[in-house]
């Protein structure tokens, strides 16, 4: 009988070959694969913190001690070099924080889903320090005389996503400013007059933009005699510009004469997943976008659907709490 082979040892395999292993498992399980060894720990790192999720306080305490501890055996540029996904959706704004984030600064992509009082942290936004290409951000994050497009934050983007959490709305003028943006995601729940919001839009936008994506928290109130109803309406059937598709996270109701095929329904751990990087293609909701808007085209141009006449509602609100016009 033949003798059984010798068994195969980790360290018999050429380095190049184990570091690509380990650094294809630590996409599942980093840190398991840092226990590993030292040599292991250096090669799974950079992996480990490509992205960065601040998601409850717990996970927050020890990021910042790793990011701050002085005898860190990291070299000084580790972070800004390595992290390039940043997500923070817990709701304690420190200046741990903004020390994390100052590590951080090569990002390709920052969501920050939580409001703060933080002076720091409102500085380090309106400061040229952090260059995104992805950007998620509630407008809670700036002071609301500063709610504009103009800060160096802004300038690079390709995909921007902004969340409000109050009537006060954002000055769009540096809009034009942003040559690079291709798709802009607006919660518009606070619009008085959505329709006319992005007729705006429209006018300002750079020749780049290709994709607007408009959220609602559900279509589930807008019933019939909304006052929104029409714009909403007109919106998802690609009436008022052709780029745009409606976003909601809730049911549609079937008194509202909606064509839910040309809108996206999103979970909260979709949009999670939306900003987490680890997309795979056609899947994330600016793909889902596209795929929409192509789709109504198509639909169109086959005369499937016989799109609605718009008027837009007139409705009186406060100059204070309308988008700059």
């Amino acid at each position: 009988m033949d003798a059984l082979p010798a068994p195969y040892l980790f360290a018999e395999l050429p380095e190049d070959l184990g570091r690509i292993i380990f650094e294809l498992v630590a996409e599942h399980d980093g840190p398991s694969c840092a226990l590993v060894s030292k040599g292991v720990k250096l090669w799974v790192e950079p992996v480990i913190y490509r992205t960065v999720a601040l998601s409850n306080a717990k996970t927050a305490k020890l990021f910042y001690r790793t990011v701050r501890d002085p005898v860190c055996t990291k070299p000084p540029d580790f972070f800004a070099l390595h992290a390039k996904v940043f997500i923070i959706t817990c709701t304690q704004v420190t200046e741990d924080t903004v020390a994390a984030l100052q590590a951080c600064r090569n990002l390709n992509t920052l969501a920050i889903w939580t409001s703060t009082q933080n002076i720091a942290m409102r500085s380090l936004l309106s400061s040229s320090l952090l260059s995104p290409r992805h950007l998620s951000i509630v407008a809670e994050m700036f002071y609301r005389h500063e709610r504009h497009l103009a800060h160096p934050i802004f300038r690079n983007l390709t995909h921007l996503d902004i969340v409000w959490d109050d009537e006060k709305q954002w000055d769009l003028d540096a809009l034009p400013q942003l040559e690079f943006l291709t798709h802009l995601s607006l919660d518009i729940r606070f619009s008085p007059r959505p329709a006319q919001l992005i007729k705006r839009i429209a006018s300002l936008s750079p020749a780049s933009l290709r994709v607007l994506v408009l959220w609602i928290v559900s279509f589930h109130e807008f019933c019939d005699g909304h006052v929104h109803l029409a714009d909403i309406k007109a919106i998802c059937e690609g009436e008022v510009d052709p780029r745009a598709v409606i976003a909601y996270s809730g049911k549609i109701r079937a008194d509202t004469g909606m064509h839910p095929e040309y809108a996206i329904m999103r979970s909260y751990e979709d949009m999670l997943y939306d900003w987490s990087g680890e997309q795979t293609f056609g899947n994330d909701l600016w793909a889902l976008a596209e795929e929409k808007i192509e789709a109504r085209r198509c639909l169109k141009e086959k005369g499937a659907v016989t799109p609605i006449p718009f008027t837009a509602q007139v409705v009186e609100t406060r100059p204070d709490v309308l988008w700059s016009t």
